[in-house]
């Protein structure tokens, strides 16, 4: 007798919230790190602040940098840490989405300027 499909849902559980976080972080890291690039260049150049993106770039880096990084922290343990709480990662994921419908909203509006 052959046995059916076993599935771990103990893997499951664990393992889709973490890919949620990989996915919107995948979304939200681009925009972070051009945010740090300009940062450095306006540090040099501060003339390029004139630029309403750049502009929006380096604020939005200096509004939430310690969320950012605390995210990154959360993000980068999961990966390493099968145990990391699943809350924590369902947490920061929404928070990484949250944040990447921030950098959207204000690059739309400066795009409607």
């Amino acid at each position: 007798m052959e046995k059916g499909l076993k599935i771990d849902f103990e893997s499951i559980t664990r393992d889709v919230p973490r890919y949620a976080l990989q996915e919107s972080w995948s979304r939200l890291a681009p925009f972070v790190c051009d945010a740090v690039a300009f940062r450095k260049q306006a540090a040099e150049s501060p003339e390029l602040l004139r630029d309403p993106s750049i502009l929006l770039h380096v604020r939005f880096l200096d509004e939430f940098e310690p969320e950012l990084a605390a995210l990154q922290a959360i993000y980068e343990a999961s990966r390493v840490d099968t145990r990391f709480p699943t809350d924590d990662i369902r947490i920061g994921q929404l928070a990484v989405d949250r944040l990447f419908e921030i950098t959207q909203q204000a690059q739309e509006r400066i795009l409607q300027q």
